[in-house]
């Protein structure tokens, strides 16, 4: 037989002997190889006479019995010491497997609400509050001779499907006291009952803008405008100029 091969042998039979052992097989066999030791080192000595039965200490078998319970104590101790650490590994990881499962259940949860919430907004996200504030601007390479009146629009878009809406409410800010009243289809839609790509629109517009910079206006007058609608589903809803929806159910 190669050497080659009585290393592999030897290797696959301290494997099976001490690597693939758990910590608290390994300190056994340790404990268990060391009371063999003694026993057969004390069996030697009695047998070739090289030990006396008795000295003054007292008998060579109390000492050999006193001996073996010494170590059967300490390997005791270290088996209990090995098994602590083997029942907190496993209890960590066993909490850390809970901890994974609780993460997982939670995720789950969070997308079973998301997905019930984007079904519950399906149609409600489908109205759109559109607000525009400012001044026309001129065509590239040209300007106008006048200054161009400031304009304020707020559009309340329905979509061209063949869903109704009720209960809708559409509330815009107050005209200022320079500006007039271009549209305000509020005064003629049917907010009862509004389906099929309705557009309700308010216009005014103005030579100066009283209330902020006018770079500030759209965020002005879409702080102030919101519209509330009941959905098919009985769902109420509130959506604001800057696109916020919102549950008003309740």
């Amino acid at each position: 037989m190669k050497k080659s091969e009585v290393k592999k042998i030897a290797r696959a039979v301290g494997d099976t002997i001490w690597a693939e052992r758990t910590g608290l097989e390994q300190v056994l066999l340790l404990v268990s190889a060391g009371l063999v030791g003694l026993l057969v080192a004390a069996w030697v000595a009695l047998v070739r006479d090289s030990a006396p039965l008795a000295t003054e200490w007292g008998p060579v078998a109390d000492w050999v019995g006193a001996s073996v319970t010494f170590l059967g104590f300490v390997g005791a101790i270290a088996a209990l010491r090995v098994q602590r650490r083997s029942v907190d590994a496993q209890l960590e990881q066993h909490n850390k497997q809970k901890e994974k499962e609780e993460a997982e259940e939670q995720n789950q949860a969070a997308a079973r609400k998301a997905e019930a919430l984007e079904a519950k907004q399906k149609d409600a996200k489908a109205v759109e509050l559109n607000v525009s504030a400012g001044r026309r601007k001129a065509d590239p390479g040209t300007e106008f001779v006048n200054a161009q009146p400031f304009v304020v629009t707020c559009t309340l878009v329905f979509p061209y499907r063949n869903i109704q809406y009720t209960e809708v409410d559409f509330k815009v800010p107050d005209t200022p006291e320079n500006f007039r009243q271009l549209q305000d289809d509020r005064k003629t839609a049917n907010f009862s009952s509004v389906n099929h790509g309705a557009r309700i629109t308010w216009q005014i517009s103005g030579n100066e803008w009283p209330h902020s910079d006018e770079a500030d206006a759209k965020a002005w007058v879409a702080a102030r405008t919101f519209a509330t609608f009941t959905d098919p589903s009985g769902n109420k809803w509130k959506l604001n100029g800057a696109g916020n929806l919102t549950d008003a159910t309740g």
